[in-house]
């Protein structure tokens, strides 16, 4: 049993399954600030969500440094077997916490792929109403003299400076 990994393994498992659990809850307080169709939020969200990443970004990278030290095999497999040579009793939970941030990390991929979706349809939505005011038929580009497709609408010029 290597009794190093399992306790530097421990607290690292525990910080990036707290930052997951926030992201996690950020990215359904998106989903919900989206359903309401309040912009208002979404930038403080969007820095919170990025600043969350970044803190698991380096203890990802903190983990894998870990396993690699301690010769773990780097596959689902590898790292499980490792895991559980290194907690045999599960006295530390090394194998549980491990699932659980498996887990929280899915969900937290699927929650982020519901707000895309959301954020796609409305981008779509407030696309078709730019083409509406700006008197182009819906489903018609609009195409440039380089036949790159525009705006349907020329830049006006508000001064030169």
């Amino acid at each position: 049993m290597d009794q190093n990994f399992a306790n530097a393994a421990r607290p690292l498992l525990e910080q990036q399954l707290r930052i997951t659990t926030d992201l996690l809850t950020t990215l359904q307080t998106e989903y919900k600030v989206l359903k309401q169709m309040d912009s208002g939020d979404l930038t403080n969200i969007s820095q919170k969500k990025q600043a969350l990443i970044d803190q698991l970004e380096g203890l990802s990278q903190a983990w894998l440094r870990l396993l690699l030290d301690a010769q773990a095999e780097i596959t689902t497999e590898g790292i499980r077997a490792h895991l559980q040579d290194a907690d045999p009793g599960e006295n530390l939970q090394l194998l549980p916490l491990w699932q659980q941030l498996g887990e929280q990390a899915r969900e937290c991929q699927r929650q982020n792929q519901v707000n895309g979706a959301i954020l796609v349809v409305r981008q779509q939505a407030t696309q078709q109403a730019l083409d509406i005011l700006r008197g182009m038929p819906e489903g018609q580009p609009t195409y440039g003299p380089k036949g790159t497709t525009g705006s349907g609408a020329p830049g006006l010029s508000i001064g030169k400076a």
